[in-house]
């Protein structure tokens, strides 16, 4: 995260949901996939052709990002230096304040209860799964 930027609140002062991205960079993501699509070079189309070959491309992945649901400022990753927990399985919020330093936020962390496994596991991969699916076997029922 930029140190100082503020995730928007509505006017209630509940957080907003959004992309962890720019409505720039959606954009501008949506519009290459859609000249790749214009173009029959889109991986969905080469991966199912049958399933792709009369559809247009927002009937297969969707209308254009809606800049609500995405960050209107634009910033480089090597910008990002602050450190927050956000949960993004379903609303893409933040749980925790803004802290300076990785060992801050882990810190922030136990003391609300994550445990040391969890904390650790953002310090090695970035990131902390909330969700897990697991597969039956059928042959196991």
């Amino acid at each position: 995260m930029v140190p100082g930027w503020e995730h928007p609140k509505d006017e209630r002062g509940e957080y907003i949901p959004l992309h962890n991205q720019s409505y720039e960079a959606a954009l501008a993501d949506y519009e290459y996939a859609a000249r790749l699509w214009a173009e029959g070079r889109h991986p969905s189309q080469i991966e199912w052709p049958g399933q792709t070959a009369n559809l247009t491309f927002a009937e297969w992945v969707g209308d254009p990002p809606d800049p609500v649901y995405y960050r209107q400022e634009t910033w480089r990753e090597d910008q990002a230096t602050a450190w927050v927990l956000y949960e993004n399985v379903t609303e893409g919020t933040p749980v925790s304040p803004l802290f300076d330093t990785l060992d801050d936020l882990l810190g922030w962390m136990r003391a609300h209860g994550y445990s040391a496994a969890e904390a650790e596991g953002i310090r090695a991969n970035g990131t902390l799964p909330t969700v897990r699916a697991y597969a039956i076997d059928a042959t196991d029922t």
